[in-house]
Formats: C-alpha cells, sequence, structure tokens
C-alpha cells in the first residue's frame, strides 16, 4: 500500500501532458495571429491561423 503513496506524480505528470498540448497550441496560435495583424498573410495563406495542430 504504501508504493501508492509514491506514484501520485506520475499520474499528476499524466494529467498535465493534455494541458501542455492545448498550452503549446495557443501559444503558436499567438505567434501566427501576432504575425497576421503586423501585416504577415503567409500565416492565413498556408492555413496556419487555426487552432488545429
Amino acid at each position: 500500500m504504501d508504493e501508492l503513496i509514491l506514484w501520485p506524480p506520475t499520474w499528476s505528470m499524466l494529467l498535465m501532458l493534455p494541458a501542455l498540448f492545448v498550452g503549446f497550441t495557443v501559444h503558436e496560435l499567438g505567434h501566427a495571429l501576432v504575425a497576421y495583424l503586423m501585416g504577415d498573410t503567409s500565416q492565413v495563406e498556408r492555413r496556419r491561423l487555426t487552432f488545429n495542430p
């Protein structure tokens, strides 16, 4: 039973992976959006201005 006490960090890391994936996606979308707002239309032409990773 004491072994189960050592495992929560592993479970918390597994639960953190989807959050990191969403965070990276939103972060990169922010880069594309700022580039578009600054006048770079290549992101729209290449269809990179989406939430689709």
